[in-house]
């Protein structure tokens, strides 16, 4: 068994590990907030992805890929919004889908080897399962 360490503060939760033993999940900064992370499962340092909503939004790492692509979900203007990870950047879906569609992506849930996306969002008030490809 390894002790995963924190961001800074007193707690931490892992969701997932992909086979390159690479984790992800939430852990509290010194400052109280919470982020999500990526940890090399055999050091155990976490690296924290940082916001797509401020210092003080919470964020879930939830699910990560081969690729150490990490997706979950972010507090955003009083909802959630889904995120996606890669090359040192935490981006918003909601930004990677066409304006005006109607949808609220709310959380990623998991992302395979081929990047695809699955969650859950809202649309036309009722919550739904989405699909995102890559293109």
């Amino acid at each position: 068994m390894t002790k995963m360490g924190t961001l800074g503060g007193f707690w931490s939760d892992a969701t997932a590990i992909n086979n390159r033993n690479q984790i992800t999940g939430q852990a509290y900064t010194k400052n109280g907030s919470a982020h999500a992370y990526i940890a090399d499962g055999t050091a155990g340092k976490l690296i924290d992805l940082g916001t797509i909503a401020g210092p003080t939004s919470s964020v879930w790492g939830i699910d990560i890929n081969d690729s150490g692509v990490v997706v979950g979900r972010s507090t955003f203007q009083n909802t959630y919004h889904a995120f996606v990870y890669s090359g040192g950047k935490m981006k918003d879906l909601n930004k990677m889908i066409p304006a005006g569609s109607g949808w609220v992506l709310i959380e990623a849930d998991s992302i395979n080897s081929s990047g695809k996306i699955v969650g859950m969002g809202m649309h036309g008030g009722q919550q739904h399962a989405f699909l995102l490809s890559p293109q």
